[in-house]
């Protein structure tokens, strides 16, 4: 009976979240051709941010060479998430 009780209170605090002032929320559904400005400014910010952090690692006593490398590495593999996902939702 508790748990019913529970379950129901849980559900009831959900739809309450979910009309917040009485109003739904929207959320926009972008285009990928409104994304791809975002992803390229992300991959040409992707190597001075790291730089920028050298100093951080540095001071931790890391190995900033190798991590820089080790992100160079993983380059590749984060463009193709994005293209795959950009590809995944082509008709939305």
């Amino acid at each position: 009976m508790v748990v019913k009780l529970v379950s129901v209170l849980l559900f009831l605090f959900s739809v309450a979240e979910l009309f917040y002032e009485g109003q739904a929320q929207m959320v926009k559904q972008c285009l990928c051709s409104q994304t791809e400005p975002c992803a390229n400014k992300y991959m040409g910010a992707l190597e001075p941010c790291i730089e920028s952090c050298q100093h951080h690692l540095q001071a931790l006593g890391g190995n900033f060479g190798a991590l820089k490398q080790c992100f160079k590495s993983k380059q590749n593999l984060i463009q193709s998430a994005i293209q795959c996902t950009q590809g995944q939702n082509k008709n939305a």
